[in-house]
């Protein structure tokens, strides 16, 4: 009788393991473009392509954080998409990446992309049986008087310091409570700028002809 009973549980528990392997939810494809020029883009679109798989729908939710644990983006099957407080400016409610009603609201589309959407992001989706994740970063960049007309006083030692860098070195420049850190191109055509104060992270482009020109001037 006890040998019958082990036979019986150990056939169940194969079984249980089999369904769940045929359960199995699957994400195809992340797609979170790496650079964007924010004042040349009209929108991008994250996508968080997935395929349920025989998994079972209960409990569909998809979500989108923005660097770990900030909620951007949020879409409980059944229900309307919801926005997060820092992509609610750009993001297009509307927008539906199928129309399979069980992944059209998969991705986000951000309209007019600002600086300040630069970070990490992961999707993630869940069911009652499963759940999966993928990530990307995507920087938003753009050219530093673009944001602030003309060059504040920083920008001509910055520009000294950089000149001085050999291609494809990556350097850092201290100056008051920011820090500067960028990288010449091999092909001299522009500077990657990062800054990071208290509350700010942004990516700026410096043209390599702008830091000769306004160092010629100062």
């Amino acid at each position: 009788m006890n040998t019958m009973i082990r036979i019986w549980i150990l056939c169940s528990l194969f079984l249980l393991g089999y369904v769940q392997e045929c359960w199995q939810l699957v994400i195809k494809s992340v797609n979170v473009p790496a650079t964007v020029k924010a004042d040349d883009t009209d929108y991008v679109i994250l996508d968080c392509d997935y395929d349920l798989e025989n998994t079972p729908s209960k409990g569909l939710v998809v979500k989108w954080f923005f660097n770990t644990n900030e909620v951007a983006y949020q879409w409980i099957y059944g229900r309307e998409p919801l926005a997060g407080d820092t992509a609610r400016k750009y993001i297009d409610l509307q927008y539906k990446a199928s129309d399979d009603p069980y992944t059209k609201y998969r991705a986000m589309k951000l309209n007019k992309p600002g600086i300040d959407l630069t970070g990490e992001y992961t999707c993630v989706i869940f069911t009652y049986a499963d759940e999966q994740s993928a990530s990307g970063s995507m920087v938003v960049y753009c050219k530093y008087p673009a944001i602030y007309g003309q060059p504040p006083l920083i920008y001509d030692p910055l520009c000294r310091f950089m000149l001085d860098r050999m291609p494809g070195q990556l350097s850092f420049y201290r100056y008051g409570s920011a820090i500067f850190f960028f990288f010449l191109s091999p092909s001299l055509s522009f500077y990657l700028l990062f800054f990071n104060l208290p509350f700010t992270v942004a990516y700026f482009f410096i043209p390599l002809f702008d830091c000769k020109r306004v160092s010629r001037q100062r």
